[in-house]
């Protein structure tokens, strides 16, 4: 255990930024200085600078008030899921004693292991995703259905609804939380708790509609989703729905980290369906039910999203994993002998690679910053946002990329279209070359209206030939 917290602690340290880090931090610091949910780097896309309807709302909400706390930062919103994670694990530690799933109690202590060192746990422990949160509500709102099963109190059913409606206020894969806890009681034939959790669910729900307040707002919030960027036209369609079922395995197996942890679940399934059946039939049931539901209504099978049922899948396997200990003949016992050991050799050995890869781009941005007038028109990588989204009027390249994905402008130009916007300033970067559509030779000399500035590590600068008040003009 002080092993995988030491590897933790030194993989924070310059932890590199991801994509979603700046989309979503970028959004949390608008909504703080504006009141509402915006993306100004994403301005020309679906308005979404006037207002963003499709956010994920309650992430978003939480990354403003870290930013109010700790300053704009990728460290200060990359901690909100520190904070959930560490909720997750008070979740686990009351529920684990509290129901006794566990029949010692050192088993729950190697259940706290088994999850922290699970190598997509620990990425997710430090990004700014809205998975953690959704996954500390989820598992606290079933742990409040266990309590509302055990003293029929209308009490724990009305919250443990509000919760999962809160996930799904999170994002909206969320709601799978609230047909979970509405199968569970259904199937235990609580009537009267089912329709308090799911009054209370549906209130919980309704909070993602709080800055809708016209119809107008409705309709640019439906024009928003029908057109999401994210979406394809497939996405709705009945088929789709249908044969993702077929596809979760891909979700399952998507890299190593993912596939350890599902073949923990299969071996318990295999080894100790029965028991989980007879003893711990809810969360059998309740993580099954997670599973299909995500299976049916996410828009694709990206592994992020197993995050917000892999809580469950861990309990399952080592509740099994324990009986079988107890219980099972020695072939079985090997059996789960050789999924634990490939599954804490790969997942310390990926722990490993991603406590030492670091990267560091603040100091470079301020390298940047030094030599582009501040509060100028700038076109740049969506990273860029951090810590410099004060200093300029910036437009994240990331919409040229996406506006010609939909065939919604009729010039594939990268630089004709930076004209367009008025960008004083293009910086770019080599990852990006193949989303500009240029080859990158191209793209570092510049053309007409844009010329060679300066390379900064692996940024290439290009400024405006052409007067800005002369473009205004035209």
């Amino acid at each position: 255990m002080a092993f995988q917290v030491l590897l933790l602690m030194v993989s924070l340290y310059h932890r590199p930024i991801y994509f979603d880090d700046a989309w979503f931090a970028e959004q949390a610091f608008q909504f703080l200085k504006f009141g509402e949910i915006r993306t100004e780097v994403f301005q020309g896309l679906l308005y979404y600078e006037n207002k963003l309807h499709t956010a994920h709302k309650f992430h978003v909400i939480n990354g403003s008030v870290f930013i109010a706390l700790f300053g704009f930062s990728p460290y200060a919103v990359k901690a909100v899921s520190i904070f959930y994670t560490l909720l997750l694990l008070c979740f686990f530690y009351v529920y684990g004693r509290q129901f006794r799933v566990f029949q010692y109690s050192i088993t729950l202590l190697f259940f706290l292991l088994f999850y922290l060192t699970q190598n997509f746990v620990l990425e997710y422990f430090y990004a700014y995703r809205p998975e953690p949160i959704i996954a500390a509500l989820g598992f606290g709102s079933f742990y409040l259905i266990e309590k509302s099963l055990q003293s029929r109190n209308l009490s724990y059913a009305a919250i443990a609804g509000f919760l999962a409606g809160l996930c799904a206020f999170t994002h909206l894969n969320g709601v799978i939380f609230m047909g979970a806890g509405g199968l569970i009681l259904l199937f235990n034939k609580e009537f009267k708790l089912v329709l308090i959790f799911s009054f209370a669910s549906i209130l919980g729900l309704s909070l993602y509609f709080f800055d809708i307040g016209s119809q107008e707002e409705l309709l640019y919030a439906y024009k928003q989703f029908r057109n999401d960027p994210a979406l394809s036209e497939d996405n709705f369609t009945a088929l789709h729905y249908i044969t993702k079922l077929v596809d979760e395995h891909k979700r399952l197996f998507w890299d190593y980290a993912e596939a350890t942890m599902t073949i923990c679940l299969l071996v318990a399934l295999l080894t100790s369906f029965r028991f989980l059946h007879d003893k711990h039939k809810n969360l059998l049931y309740y993580t099954l039910s997670l599973i299909v539901l995500l299976a049916v209504i996410s828009r694709n099978t990206s592994s992020q999203y197993y995050l917000l049922y892999m809580p469950f899948v861990a309990i399952l396997s080592v509740i099994a994993f324990e009986e079988v200990y107890l219980q099972k003949k020695a072939i079985v016992r090997w059996l789960v002998t050789a999924s634990l050991i490939f599954y804490f050799g790969m997942n310390i050995y990926l722990n490993i690679q991603m406590a030492f890869a670091k990267e560091y781009l603040l100091p470079t941005h301020q390298k940047i910053s030094a030599i582009i007038p501040h509060q100028t028109k700038i076109m740049a990588p969506l990273y860029f946002v951090f810590n410099e989204i004060d200093n300029y009027d910036m437009q994240t390249t990331e919409v040229f990329f996406l506006l010609n994905k939909k065939k919604w402008q009729s010039s594939s130009n990268f630089f004709d279209f930076c004209k367009k916007h008025k960008r004083e300033y293009i910086i770019i970067e080599a990852r990006d070359k193949d989303k500009l559509l240029m080859p990158w030779e191209e793209l570092i000399k510049g053309d007409k209206n844009y010329q060679y500035l300066a390379t900064i590590d692996k940024y290439t600068i290009l400024k405006a030939t052409f007067s800005l008040q002369a473009s205004t003009n035209k």
